[in-house]
């Protein structure tokens, strides 16, 4: 058994051995450079380094007992008398039995090869997580001689394991071609940084065009570079200026090899869109997919024919979208056959598709819950898989064997994987779709909603009586009803929570709102200060100032509808706070955009940033825990994406989600609807959204029409059921 001093390496010519691996032998030190020491195993030709920062460093300084054999360095055999102590340079000495002094780094002991039966003898044994990571490393080294999947372990991103697996599983297709659909907060962008880093080492992704909203330009240039060690070309307009007079004989797509472009930009020029289509690609990646639009009959809109005219020449595809579509077959299947256009382009085929998908879901579902529960498989369940199976003849035998089991066989439990992976590979999409959801992959915060009823203050109470009355009134000229439905919901937000921003929006409305609404809007939003400085005219303005003052080191990211909204309330807190206040809207330019958010990242900038929807799509807010619904959108999906923005990977705390309401009156209702019914201020409604898209226009006809509680009730019921079937459907 080794003789250890439970020190680490601190100085060169230290002697060292490690627990892990004692099959190496002694080793010397040779170097220490910081935090890392060099060392020169006697029986290895190369030298290795270590780090020996404590809880990490596996090596251990070798003390050589009285009476051990040694060699020197002219290969003369002595044997130690007793240990003297470290010198000055921390490098122990040795007394000889002849009685000399020598130093332990010129000494050689005689250790025989241990074994790991001599090592089992003497109970010299490692902990078994000690084995386990070098089993680890061992497969990992193994993994790793593919160049590809060495480029997506060596990105600067934590290793998450349904990322890495999502991108190793894309390199081993020809083509790679899929639409990565995780819910919000999983990591889109990071899993497709990882696949472009794969195909590009592996030289199969050299000309490269990321097609996202422009809001989100500057964050995949960005992302790219952190993640990759790629530096993209941003094509804005002076970029395009600037291609026109330095390659005037080449497109501004065939100048630069790599391009980040707006989607929207290049869609609506009908030059650009063509010249983007004729560039070679090796690899197009489309952000923010659930934008597309198409139509069997019709078509597709613009940005849906750029990407069309795209798929059809490009080898390797990349589209991503937070949106499920797993209940909203046309639009899954619009996305779908960007990706494989003769499997998917008859609409009728595709509905067989999902069928079948539905079915071996449905079936998948039975056999793990009979499984769970210990019930025995009805003969209809075995009829079904059988079918399904009825390509393999073996797989059909394997599961006929399975569903044989008794149902309290650990065998039977050990197996029900392996059978419920057979049904799935016969899932027909799972070529095309990565779909990870937040509950299996696990690790993600949880959510801590806070409900915050307010009484409005009397001048509120008049305003927002008056006003509801004249809002419905007014709407009611309106033919069409998703657009009068539209724009009551906007007038309603705003009157219950910006009444700042109301008379700019209603200027461009109805005059006559102006004239009947300005005096109590007036009075509201110019009411005195009360000794505290607080609001006495707005109670959710007066809430508002007294959360940011009672955690003035949190950062709270504060969601209003409109860029109207955001510069009424920043006027408004501007009046009671000495503080800077960040803001985003689509009315700022990207560039100001990313100048904000990093301005609201950095930790000595504002406590409070101000954001519109553009911050709720595609913006990364995870180091902000604290979201506050200011007004309460009347779609589940809008409430999704404000706090997708924190609830995400890579954030650190449970997020809070903070919802002011007037707890009388509609607001109060379509909350109880929202967090009662649908439960979406504490769980994702992702895959389920579409499902759910019928809500806003059935609350705003509650509201329009003046219903009675039977009526919101019945709401509250239906929507309450429709969640738990979808839910149940895609789990």
């Amino acid at each position: 058994m080794m003789n250890q001093r439970v020190e680490v390496p601190s100085a060169s010519g230290q002697l060292v051995w490690c627990p892990a691996d004692p099959g190496l032998g002694i080793g010397v030190v040779t170097a220490v450079e910081g935090p890392r020491v060099r060392v020169q195993f006697l029986r290895l030709e190369d030298e290795r380094v270590y780090t020996t920062r404590r809880g990490d460093c596996v090596l251990l300084r070798y003390t050589i007992a009285d009476g051990e054999k040694v060699l020197d360095h002219e290969a003369n055999e002595h044997r130690v008398k007793n240990l003297i102590g470290d010198n000055p340079k921390k490098v122990a000495l040795y007394e000889l039995d002849n009685g000399d002094s020598i130093l332990e780094s010129e000494l050689v002991p005689d250790v025989r090869d241990v074994g790991p039966k001599d090592r089992l003898a003497n109970l010299n044994l490692v902990h078994p997580e000690v084995v386990r990571a070098k089993v680890r490393g061992l497969d990992l080294d193994k993994v790793t001689r593919r160049p590809g999947v060495s480029a997506i372990l060596g990105a600067r991103v934590e290793w998450l394991p349904h990322q890495i697996d999502v991108a190793t599983q894309a390199l081993d297709a020809t083509p790679v071609r899929k639409l990565l659909a995780d819910e919000v907060g999983l990591g889109k962008t990071v899993e497709a940084a990882l696949i472009y880093a794969g195909l590009r080492h592996e030289g199969r992704a050299t000309r490269v065009l990321v097609l996202t909203p422009e809001a989100l330009c500057i964050q995949w240039l960005g992302e790219f570079y952190r993640k990759t060690h790629e530096l993209l070309v941003l094509l804005d307009e002076e970029r395009l200026n600037d291609a026109a007079i330095d390659f005037p004989d080449l497109s501004p797509f065939e100048a630069h090899q790599r391009i980040v472009a707006s989607i929207d930009t290049i869609s609506s020029d009908e030059t650009l869109m063509t010249q983007a289509i004729e560039a070679d690609w090796d690899l197009v990646i489309v952000d923010e997919a659930h934008h597309l639009r198409w139509d069997s009959d019709l078509g597709g809109n613009q940005s849906y024919r750029l990407v069309e005219g795209l798929a059809k020449k490009t080898k390797h595809f990349l589209l991503l979208t937070a949106t499920p579509m797993a209940l909203d077959p046309a639009e899954y299947h619009a996305l779908l056959r960007l990706l494989d256009s003769k499997r998917f382009d008859d609409p009728n085929s595709f509905e067989i598709v999902r069928q079948r998908v539905a079915t071996i879901r449905s079936l998948a579902q039975s056999v793990s819950k009979m499984v769970e529960e210990c019930e025995p498989f009805p003969a209809e369940v075995v009829e079904q898989a059988m079918a399904i199976l009825a390509d393999d003849p073996e797989d059909q035998e394997l599961f006929k064997s399975f569903s044989e089991l008794s149902v309290s066989s650990d065998e039977r439990l050990d197996r029900a994987g392996e059978m419920i992976d057979c049904l799935r590979q016969r899932h027909g999409l799972a070529d095309y779709v990565v779909r990870n959801r937040r509950g299996p992959v696990g690790g993600l915060p949880q959510r801590l909603s806070k409900m915050c009823p307010l009484e409005p203050t009397e001048l509120q109470s008049v305003l927002m009586e008056i006003g509801e009355d004249l809002v419905i009134e007014m709407v009611a000229g309106i033919a069409d009803p998703k657009s009068r439905n539209q724009t009551m919901g906007r007038l309603l937000r705003a009157l219950w929570a910006t009444p700042g921003a109301l008379m700019e929006i209603v200027k461009g409305i109805s005059p006559v709102l102006v004239q009947q609404l300005g005096p109590h809007i007036e009075e509201v939003v110019s009411a005195p200060l009360d000794q505290h400085g607080l609001p006495t005219g707005d109670a959710r303005l007066r809430w508002l100032v007294e959360t940011i003052r009672v955690n003035p080191d949190e950062k709270l990211l504060v969601f209003v509808e409109s860029s109207v909204a955001v510069r009424a309330l920043k006027t408004a807190l501007d009046a009671v706070l000495e503080t800077d206040i960040a803001v985003f809207h689509r009315d700022l330019a990207p560039r100001d955009q990313d100048r904000q958010v990093a301005w609201f990242r950095d930790s000595s900038g504002p406590q409070v940033m101000l954001s519109t929807e553009a911050g709720g799509e595609g913006r990364n807010f995870q180091f902000c825990h604290r979201v506050v619904l200011y007004d309460l959108p009347w779609r589940p999906a809008t409430i999704e994406q404000r706090i997708g923005r924190v609830d995400r990977v890579g954030q650190k705390r449970d997020v809070e989600v903070l919802v002011p309401f007037f707890k009388s009156g509609y607001e109060a209702a379509i909350l109880k609807v929202m967090q009662d019914s649908i439960g979406v201020l504490d769980y994702t409604v992702g895959g389920i959204d579409y499902a759910l898209e019928y809500v806003s226009d059935r609350l705003a006809n509650l509201v329009f029409s003046g219903a009675e509680a039977d009526e919101w009730k019945e709401l509250y019921v239906d929507t309450s059921s429709l969640v738990k079937d979808a839910r149940r459907r895609i789990s």
